[in-house]
């Protein structure tokens, strides 16, 4: 009598399609969203807490339920964070982090060309969401200055959070983004996980950097 082997058959089939299922998931992180309309108690403050409203996106990402929006709001306000008829200030709004754990850096790209700014926040979104400046919905004839949180790009696809919407989770286009972009953004990190060298980037202390930071 022969003796009896069990073997076991995997259909190679079955590989690509699994594989094929993996690849398809997102990699775009799904951040909380703030409304600084529906979320700002302060009814002054409501047209001005983009910042306020982006920042707070980040830490509940990070830091789940650790601080309501609306006490982050005080405490920017009386640390000077936003300048009257300007905005608020990046590097600011980054140091604003720290209290909850969190180290942050203030980005400004605008003298790069868009390709080579594109490049290096595509690489740092790849951490993390990052908080952007932006012309309002992206139309580069606004004056009006807006901060807003970039989930992350995938494709030819941007991610975003606007706090001024009534939603989070958008979707724009890179081509559109880049005409409402203006180059500036701030990255928040949890303390632990932040590279210190990315203080490349931001290490000018002279009038020119100062000013940048006021900017939105």
């Amino acid at each position: 009598m022969l003796p009896i082997f069990t073997i076991s058959v995997v259909s190679p089939l079955l590989a690509p399609i699994v594989l094929e299922q993996a690849q398809e998931v997102s990699k775009v992180p799904n951040v909380p969203f703030f409304s600084q309309f529906l979320d700002i108690d302060a009814t002054e403050w409501k047209k001005k807490s983009c910042g306020i409203a982006s920042l707070a996106m980040i830490i509940e990402y990070y830091e789940p339920k650790l601080v309501p929006i609306n006490s982050l709001l005080h405490e920017g306000i009386l640390s000077g964070a936003y300048l009257k008829n300007v905005g608020w200030k990046h590097q600011d709004l980054a140091l604003l982090s720290e209290k909850y754990g969190l180290k942050g850096l203030s980005y400004d790209l605008s003298g790069t060309d868009k390709k080579t700014a594109l490049a290096q926040f595509t690489d740092l979104l790849k951490d993390g969401p990052v908080i952007a400046s932006v012309h309002y919905k992206f139309d580069p004839t606004s004056t009006i200055p807006h901060l807003l949180v970039i989930n992350g790009i995938e494709g030819n696809t941007v991610y975003y959070n606007d706090p001024a919407a009534d939603a989070g989770n958008k979707e724009i286009s890179i081509a559109d983004f880049m005409k409402g972009w203006k180059k500036r953004f701030i990255v928040i990190r949890p303390e632990k996980e932040m590279a210190w060298n990315e203080y490349l980037y931001f290490n000018k202390t002279d009038e020119a950097s100062t000013k940048s930071l006021a900017k939105i």
